[in-house]
């Protein structure tokens, strides 16, 4: 614990904090506060055995063991769209992940990819945790 006192010497002498986790917290997704005097920031930890390789010109993501590289199948895959004019999220479609652990993001029906200026991808498979990334949309033949 740092004094309320200390001076900027004693201040600059602490670099870090190792904070052991309990035991019931490992493996789960967490939201972690930090505070520090008047400093308040909260930091998202995904626990996950995953390993998450996009294609983004082809709309693709491909999901594998960390670990062992083997392919993941009836992996969740959540995915929402930034609107191009806009600006607002949406749901732009879900669906598992094939024999293959891979899954085509970006398809859909209709023409929802041309309003899409990013994507947000949940991950989630039961057994090896869950991960969240961004992408862009593949190029189509008016951009």
């Amino acid at each position: 614990m740092v004094p309320a006192d200390a001076d900027e010497s004693q201040m600059n002498a602490i670099v870090s904090l190792e904070i052991p986790m309990p035991a019931k917290l490992k493996n789960l997704n967490l939201v972690i506060e930090i505070n520090g005097g008047e400093k308040q920031q909260f930091k998202t930890f995904y626990s996950n055995q995953l390993k998450i390789t996009t294609l983004e010109s082809y709309g693709e993501l491909k999901v594998a063991h960390a670990t062992t590289g083997k392919a993941l199948p009836k992996v969740y895959v959540k995915v929402f769209g930034l609107h191009k004019s806009t600006g607002k999220e949406f749901f732009f479609r879900d669906g598992y992940t094939d024999i293959r652990g891979k899954i085509e993001y970006a398809q859909t029906s209709g023409d929802k990819l041309k309003n899409v200026k990013r994507f947000a991808i949940l991950v989630v498979s039961d057994q090896y945790g869950s991960k969240i990334l961004e992408c862009d949309p593949p190029k189509t033949e008016s951009d």
